[in-house]
């Protein structure tokens, strides 16, 4: 940025207009703003305003326009300053618009959204690349890109995580979504509670319900299938300029994705003709798709293929786009008794109806005596063992939110571990209720126990969350 800087003067407030460009807009009231009006009235403006000179009105001489520092200008007519340090630059638009960004970013309450906001405006209006702001910030490259993927957070989703709702790492996670898939994830977020807003939670199920769906895109590595299946539609845009390590062509929505996906399919059979489309779905198919209950699986070892072996893709459902060797010849030696499309008859399902129902009164019979016997073993007053069996058998019965209640009512802290299948941190409020219990004596014991059996009436009796309408 070329630039002229002149050395600092005071300058008398009137002779100063505001900015239209103030990335911080004109609202500064608040107990933050009043003790910075103190502070002037008490040791003047610490830090000069950055100005630049515009054409003379009439004659009131040189009128500057502040470029930095609108903040401080407002708390200087509060306090009644009548003149203000500043720093004179000349400057174009483009200059003073980036120094207004880069000035905005040096506060300390600066926001990572805004933060990401503002890295997008260097590029748009000064034209940057990731790089430049790099430097010109003193950021890696890959911190800014962190930032700018915030900007891609729907309204709702953005106003969450301006008010602290999110963790920023939950927050880049959502804004790589498209619009729709964001809205499921706060759908989900507003159904389930307050748990689900954890990170680790957050990845957990956008991989389980978006991610993992469309993570296989054939078309990204192949040029005559990514014209076959042509550009995305409803998928954000994905400002590739702007972050970088989106591939040309990524689906980042489930129902773009499934547009595209058969798309591919067809463009697969088209050039494979021989291919057999199928679905991984027992029961009826689609029509022109052979279901799973007609065919089985083989393995790529030619060894494992018989005579009927043929290769096909799935057209649909779960795994649509990939393909595997089968068999679906119900007369094949090797593999025609391991697939069937065979319906019982009306007197086969009236049997196995039957024989349900007696499986059924067996293992009611067996609970039965079991219960019988257990009720033999308790005598009063009721032992320790005894007791302690009662406990562990309420709090198997027990959710979560329930134990918490209880865990809150007796000042215990809930449990945090790291979960070894998901990598997570788990919280289990059981946990601490166990430790609370190992050193509780018989007669705390039996406390507990009635409180888990009165909140367990409690909520299924009257339908009503643990603690609600509890004295």
């Amino acid at each position: 940025m070329v630039s002229k800087e002149t050395k600092q003067e005071y300058v008398a407030v009137k002779l100063l207009r505001e900015s239209k460009t103030n990335p911080r807009g004109n609202s500064f009231e608040g107990p933050a703003f009043d003790d910075l009006v103190k502070s002037i009235e008490e040791r003047g403006i610490l830090v000069p305003l950055i100005v630049r000179p515009l054409p003379a009105l009439g004659s009131k001489g040189v009128i500057y326009e502040v470029v930095a520092g609108h903040r401080r200008l407002r708390a200087a007519i509060k306090a009644k300053t009548e003149n203000v340090p500043v720093r004179v630059m000349t400057l174009n638009d483009a200059e003073a618009r980036e120094v207004q960004i880069i000035e905005n970013l040096q506060r300390e309450d600066v926001h990572p959204l805004e933060e990401g906001e503002a890295y997008r405006k260097l590029i748009e209006f000064s034209k940057m690349t990731v790089a430049d702001i790099s430097v010109k910030v003193g950021k890696p490259e890959a911190y800014v890109k962190q930032r700018l993927f915030l900007t891609n957070l729907i309204a709702g989703a953005a106003k969450q995580y301006r008010e602290g709702k999110f963790s920023g790492e939950a927050a880049g996670m959502i804004a790589r979504l498209s619009e729709g898939n964001q809205e499921k994830v706060l759908a989900n977020i507003r159904a389930s509670g307050e748990w689900t807003r954890r990170a680790e939670n957050v990845k957990s199920w956008i991989k389980a319900h978006i991610t993992s769906q469309i993570s296989f895109q054939p078309w990204l590595n192949d040029k005559d299938a990514a014209k076959a299946v042509g550009p995305c539609k409803t998928c954000p845009p994905n400002k590739g300029s702007l972050f970088g390590d989106i591939k040309d062509g990524q689906c980042t929505d489930l129902a773009d994705w499934t547009r595209k996906m058969a798309l591919y399919v067809a463009y697969r059979i088209a050039k494979e003709p021989k291919l057999v489309k199928v679905t991984k779905e027992y029961g009826k198919a689609p029509a022109g798709l052979l279901g799973r209950s007609n065919y089985e699986t083989l393995s790529t070892k030619a060894k494992d293929h018989c005579a009927a072996a043929r290769q096909a893709i799935v057209a649909a459902g779960e795994d649509m786009g990939t393909t595997l060797w089968i068999c679906s010849d119900p007369a094949c030696k090797k593999h025609g008794g391991e697939h069937t499309s065979y319906q019982q008859t009306p007197e086969e399902r009236k049997k196995r109806k039957a024989e349900i129902a007696r499986e059924r009164t067996k293992a009611l019979n067996k609970y039965n005596a079991f219960v019988v016997d257990i009720k033999k073993t308790i005598k009063w007053p009721l032992t320790e063992l005894t007791l302690d069996a009662l406990i562990e058998d309420a709090l198997r019965d027990h959710r979560m939110s329930s134990m918490e209640q209880i865990a809150k009512r007796l000042g215990l802290q809930v449990h945090k571990e790291k979960n070894s299948q998901w990598g997570g941190i788990s919280s289990s409020y059981k946990h601490s209720l166990h430790e609370h219990l190992a050193k509780a004596k018989p007669e705390e014991k039996l406390q507990i126990y009635v409180e888990l059996a009165v909140q367990q009436f409690h909520w299924s009796e009257f339908g009503k969350k643990p603690g609600k309408g509890v004295k």
